[in-house]
């Protein structure tokens, strides 16, 4: 859905946070380099 430079809400670190759908879920995927961190999921509902 989109990526951009961001802090980690969680992890407080700065790297490139990323929003997808995966299977009708919404995840937020933060990259730290070397880490990943997953800071959240949350279901779509489709009317």
């Amino acid at each position: 859905m989109y990526v951009r430079q961001a802090a980690s809400r969680k992890a407080g670190g700065q790297g490139i946070r990323y929003v997808c759908e995966v299977e009708g879920s919404i995840a937020v995927l933060f990259h730290d380099e070397p880490y990943w961190f997953i800071e959240r999921e949350e279901s779509v509902s489709k009317a």
